[in-house]
């Protein structure tokens, strides 16, 4: 992950077909899960594809929903009980229902 894209990591070699002079070179990805480029294609991968089963033609975000510091050694201690979690998953989605309907000034 630390080398994904870098030429140490092995490499492509691209050369001009007239002069044979320009070289291009570029370093194999990772494809890791945990690399933040590679994991981008799986990801958008995967909303394509739910958004195509859920509702053809509605464009879907992918958001992220972030635990304070404060408060990640309780959610970590509890991660068996689902109860906590599925409260702060509803909150969020509550609290963004609240913004994007403030925002366009209507009820969703």
């Amino acid at each position: 992950m630390l080398g994904c894209g870098k030429e140490s990591g092995g490499y492509s070699e691209y050369r001009c077909v007239y002069c044979g002079g320009d070289v291009l070179r570029i370093g194999f990805s990772c494809k890791s899960c945990f690399c933040l480029s590679c994991s981008k294609l799986y990801v958008d991968e995967f909303v394509a594809q739910v958004s195509w089963m859920l509702h053809p033609g509605v464009f879907y975000r992918h958001i992220v929903l972030t635990i304070p510091e404060q408060l990640r050694q309780v959610f970590y201690d509890a991660r068996d009980n689902g109860d906590l979690l599925s409260a702060m998953m509803k909150s969020g989605h509550e609290c963004l229902e609240d913004v994007v309907s403030t925002v366009l000034r209507r009820k969703l």
